[in-house]
Formats: structure tokens, C-alpha cells, sequence
């Protein structure tokens, strides 16, 4: 009974997973940012990470790379959503940090940024009508609205370091210099459609 309900979920997890016209329950694009969210936190470990979450960690790092060889070679329809799906979901009930939230307020506020900009992400992937560029503090997409906030300088730094960190990316994210944000920065992530990327002004 047990293993028909299992499959019977992984089943509906590979559905939700499937296709671009299905509600998905974890994107794919997700499921990178929080591995890439993991692996910061592991590689910024000075001391010793506790071995189980190590081994989970490890064990979803390979069932992702694992489903992105297969997609190379046979094609979209070979993602292993449920199995991906299930080490995801093993190491969401571990906690994705390998470490205690930081001290220091701009680690904090940079990953607070890209919570934030991942929303904005699926609000311009959600509606064709809305600009690629959105504002930090604003919920406004187009020119730079009046609830704008400049982010901090240290905040910057951060997510400059996390980017050196995994390889010139942050997740599904780089971070480059603008010339429209005061900040002189902005994250640009992949576009959808014929809009471009998706700017996110700093």
C-alpha cells in the first residue's frame, strides 16, 4: 500500500513538473536556486557541516545534475521530476543552510534580495503584458517608480561574493553593472520570450 501511494505521489509530482502548459509544484528553475542557495551556505562553512545533511545534500546535487544529463541527451520529457522532487524535498526538511542564518545583516539582506527578485522573476514570467525591468522595493515593473530603494553597497559585495562563489552565477542569476539603477548594478536572469532578459535594478 505504501509503495502504490508513493508512486501514486511521485506520479502527480512528475505531472505538476512536466510540461511548460502545467502547474508545476517545484520549478526547474526553483529547484536550481535552491541548490545553488545550499551549496553558498556549504562552501562559506569554516567549521564542521553535520554529515547528514552533508549526504543529502550531495545525494540532491546528483539527482539534478543527473536529470540535466539526461534532458542533453534525450530531451525535456526525460527530467527526473519525482526523483529530483524527492531530494529537494529531503533536504527542504534538513534546512537548506549548512550553517545558523549569519551575523552579518548583508548576508541576510542579499539573500533577501534574491527572494525578492524571484518574485518579481514569476510575476514577468506569469503575464506577458508586464516590462522585464523591476525595482528593488517596488513591485512595479517599467521606469523606476517613486517606492524605489537603492540597494546598500555591502549588500552589493555580498551577492558579488556569493556569484564568485558559484561559478559567476547566483542560482539563475548574475549580477552585472547597470547604468540605469543608482546602485550602478542590477541581477539579470534569462528572458522567457521575446521581452529579453529580466532586469532586476538594484
Amino acid at each position: 500500500m505504501l509503495s502504490l501511494q508513493r508512486a501514486v505521489g511521485n506520479h502527480a509530482v512528475a505531472t505538476l513538473l512536466g510540461g511548460p502548459s502545467v502547474q508545476r509544484l517545484v520549478s526547474k528553475d526553483d529547484l536550481w536556486d535552491h541548490y545553488f542557495d545550499a551549496y553558498s551556505s556549504r562552501m562559506r562553512t569554516r567549521g564542521r557541516i553535520d554529515q547528514r545533511w552533508t549526504d543529502v545534500f550531495f545525494h540532491f546535487e546528483n539527482r539534478l545534475y543527473g536529470a540535466k544529463a539526461q534532458v542533453a541527451t534525450v530531451g525535456d520529457a526525460a527530467y527526473d521530476a519525482a526523483g529530483v522532487q524527492d531530494a529537494h524535498d529531503n533536504l527542504a526538511a534538513l534546512g537548506f543552510a549548512a550553517l545558523p542564518p549569519s551575523p552579518d545583516p548583508n548576508v541576510a539582506a542579499a539573500r533577501a534580495v534574491i527572494t525578492v527578485a524571484n518574485t518579481r522573476w514569476s510575476a514577468f514570467r506569469g503575464n506577458g503584458g508586464l516590462n522585464r525591468g523591476a525595482w528593488a522595493g517596488s513591485a512595479t515593473h517599467g521606469e523606476q517608480p517613486p517606492n524605489y530603494v537603492q540597494t546598500a553597497a555591502g549588500v552589493i559585495a555580498e551577492l558579488r561574493n556569493m556569484q564568485l562563489a558559484q561559478a559567476g552565477r547566483i542560482g539563475s542569476w548574475w549580477l552585472m553593472a547597470s547604468d540605469t539603477a543608482p546602485s550602478g548594478n542590477a541581477l539579470h536572469r534569462g528572458g522567457v520570450d521575446a521581452r529579453g532578459d529580466f532586469i532586476y535594478h538594484l
